[in-house]
């Protein structure tokens, strides 16, 4: 199985070779606005440009560069511990900073390039970059502080260890409610976390504080009481973590790593069953145009215009499709007396549902996903087989929505339902009444949206043990995402979720799950560096980018997408989810 960081000695080599020839070393070092010092086996990175909140600025771009050069080559360093003066630890791009001589940092343009080449350009000093911190042989500790942003994520994932403060710590995910969709320094955060649950918070902009971070994977240890002692804990321990591990073998070292080639412990996504018989696949066009494809196969076209997304010449039974308050789309399953299981006229309804919300970028922010009865699905009815092309284009195509999904469950759920789950970005389940069962799941049906969620060995396992799970054991299993008692508890977390996808740009949600479904199927080298490049040219042309700029730059102002015609907030509410 290919893997993210596969080949990454030749790509390391090929980095190098398109990056430019390096500034400085720590024996010459000359930057002011990041410190490096190589001590026997432990270097100390600290990130000091306290006017830019330690954000990547050209000159910090630079400065990163020459460090990660370096140690790709010093086999003597074991350890290399990050730190940072000032609030933040890193805010992310910092669009030019504010140094004056921050333009002679800035990557060299020829006079004949077009806007987006140089745009391209410009891209490639943080994505080579941060190819080379992810990969750094050295096991790379950080001591984090304040809010991170953007890159400055990327960064923190890159780190194999991290320990952060209890308080005035978080994570923000901002870049969909920035109108970017995604960035080319995701690679650490990607490949440590996993597609699915990066794409629970990017997709809605989420932010997490650091005891969330923890259990996300990107925070080690936290340390509590007041804040001025935490941070001078946080170092103390994360140069007294360096030494420990300058202490130790490099075999022993390399197998305590969480990131890189030595480290990394998620998979790459295994391409869906319902795309691999798609030319644009074959032909590595990207998954923009395997959705184009797919649906073309898969026969169906939606009501026409006028009517989709309404009650009007739906000839469905077994699921119903409609669109209620402002942006929000409803998929309820009404088979209750099968138990909602997946057979040939449920299938056709959900394409025929999927065809119709991948033709509605703007209209359509949320789609929320509920059934009827006591068993939210059962599975795959007999009637149908776990081959049929029809039943894998509906999976593929429910978790390529271009929009954020959450699943309601109040019900059982049982064999191939847990794929159709897994399709959604989010899951919440009913902790008296949901009840996982995976015992009839066969990983060969569906399964490639099981497991990078799970994991082999563990679904393997409750298959074989048939025993059903709570929604807080499945909640632990990464299936569930929030667990809920009552009704009044359902509609406020609805609501919150509401305003956050009121927040997020259409167009930048639904190109930020093309990017993610493309770079997290595919071993990262300069070719996937590029199109990471072209991706974040590509955002900064829309409109929706620019309108997203101006809610940073011009006070009171709010983009298009997140008001409604007469000026006010739009909050997407969702009515009828719960009945």
């Amino acid at each position: 199985m290919a893997r993210w960081w596969q080949d990454h000695e030749e790509t390391v080599q090929d980095v190098i070779a398109k990056g430019r020839q390096p500034r400085c070393t720590a024996a010459t070092w000359s930057y002011e606005c990041c410190k490096f010092k190589i001590d026997g086996p432990m270097a100390t990175i600290k990130l000091d440009d306290v006017r830019n909140a330690n954000g990547l600025t050209n000159k910090m771009i630079c400065a990163l560069w020459d460090i990660a050069v370096e140690l790709h080559h010093r086999q003597d360093v074991k350890v290399a511990v990050f730190s940072a003066a000032g609030a933040y630890f890193c805010t992310g791009g910092a669009f030019g900073g504010s140094d004056p001589d921050d333009a002679l940092y800035r990557p060299e343009l020829s006079p004949g390039m077009t806007e987006e080449e140089r745009s391209d350009a410009g891209n490639w000093p943080t994505a080579l970059t941060f190819y080379l911190l992810s990969t750094l042989p050295q096991y790379k500790i950080a001591s984090i502080r304040g809010a991170n942003m953007g890159a400055g994520n990327s960064l923190i994932a890159s780190m194999d260890f991290v320990v952060a403060p209890e308080k005035k710590c978080a994570l923000s995910f901002k870049e969909a409610m920035r109108g970017l969709a995604a960035c080319m320094s995701w690679q650490g955060v990607l490949s440590k976390v996993g597609i699915p649950n990066a794409r629970r918070l990017t997709l809605c902009s989420e932010e997490i504080d650091a005891h969330q971070a923890r259990k996300h994977g990107f925070v080690d240890e936290v340390i509590s009481g007041s804040l001025d002692v935490a941070l001078k804990e946080c170092d103390t321990r994360a140069l007294e973590k360096g030494q420990e591990i300058a202490n130790l073998d490099d075999a022993t070292i390399r197998s305590m790593k969480t990131t890189g080639p030595y480290g990394c412990k998620t998979n790459l996504l295994p391409c869906p069953r319902g795309v691999q018989d798609t030319e644009a696949i074959k032909w590595e066009l990207g998954y923009d145009e395997a959705v184009k494809e797919v649906i073309s196969k898969c026969g169906r076209s939606g009501r026409p215009l006028a009517a989709q997304l309404s009650d009007r010449m739906w000839e469905h039974d077994s699921v119903q499709l409609k669109r209620v308050g402002k942006g929000v789309a409803i998929i309820k399953l009404t088979s209750p007396e099968t138990g909602n299981a997946l057979d040939k006229n449920t299938v056709t309804a959900l394409l025929d549902a999927l065809v119709e919300l991948h033709g509605s970028v703007g209209k359509v922010r949320l789609v929320c996903v509920h059934a009827s009865g006591d068993v939210f699905c059962s599975g795959l009815d007999k009637s149908l087989s776990s081959d049929d092309e029809q039943l894998h284009r509906m999976l593929f195509l429910f978790w390529m929505l271009p929009m954020y999904v959450v699943g309601v469950v109040k019900g059982e759920v049982s064999g191939l339902g847990h794929a159709l789950c897994c399709t959604f970005d989010m899951l919440v389940a009913e902790e008296s009444r949901a009840l996982f069962d995976f015992s009839g799941l066969q990983l060969e049906c569906g399964g490639e949206y099981v497991v990078p969620r799970v994991g082999t060995s563990k679904i393997e396992q409750l298959i074989n043990m048939r025993e059903k799970q709570s929604a807080s054991q499945a909640e632990e299993l990464s299936i569930v995402h929030h667990v809920y008692s009552t009704k009044v508890e359902l509609d406020e977390f609805l609501e919150n979720l509401c305003r956050k996808i009121s927040n997020t740009a259409p167009n930048a949600v639904a190109e930020s799950k093309v990017y993610q479904q493309t770079v997290g199927s595919s071993t990262i080298d300069i070719g996937v560096l590029g199109f990471m490049c072209r991706h974040i040219t590509k955002r900064m042309s829309d409109p929706e980018f620019q309108d997203a700029l101006a809610q940073i730059t011009v006070p009171m102002y709010k983009a298009k997408f997140n008001r409604d015609s007469d000026g006010e907030l739009s909050v997407m509410m969702p009515s009828m989810t719960t009945k």
